[in-house]
């Protein structure tokens, strides 16, 4: 038996803004930093519109991974008391998908800045520093979760 997800929130598609519809829903493991899978029951939905297919994913998950965010957040961002139940080879696939999509995870990250705070961020490139800390540096204060903010905005297709 697993729990169940469902959004409090009014969910719209995240390709063209339409309704969603719930036509069914799955199950789905998730394994929590600590090694404990959780088995969670998402709700699968369609658009009405351009009748695209969608997951509602609870905010612990990041999407076609199946550790969740806290877990992945702390193995990206290097931080000193790594305690994630997964193997080496897991922590360096992590590494490697974000440093892939790093320049797309800070586009993201800069059209959350301008849509919720109404200014743009001004590009530092005079020094060399890695994405990661590029995208950290977004803010003053880094939130907690800033990864998972950036992964969950649509991909461009």
């Amino acid at each position: 038996m697993g729990f169940f997800v469902r959004s409090g929130e009014q969910n719209v598609c995240p390709c063209c803004g339409g309704a969603l519809k719930v036509i069914g829903s799955r199950e789905r493991i998730c394994i929590r930093s600590t090694g404990t899978k959780e088995i969670l029951i998402i709700r699968w939905l369609q658009c009405q519109d351009c009748r695209r297919t969608h997951h509602e994913l609870p905010d612990c998950l990041v999407p076609y991974k199946r550790y969740d965010s806290a877990g992945i957040e702390a193995a990206v961002s290097g931080e000193q008391l790594l305690d994630v139940a997964a193997d080496e080879s897991t922590l360096l696939r992590w590494k490697t998908w974000f440093s892939m999509l790093a320049d797309y995870f800070l586009g993201c990250l800069r059209s959350l800045n301008l849509r919720y705070t109404g200014c743009a961020v001004e590009v530092r490139s005079d020094l060399p520093e890695s994405s990661l800390q590029r995208s950290g540096t977004m803010w003053v204060m880094p939130p907690a979760g800033w990864p998972e903010l950036s992964v969950r905005l649509p991909m461009v297709e």
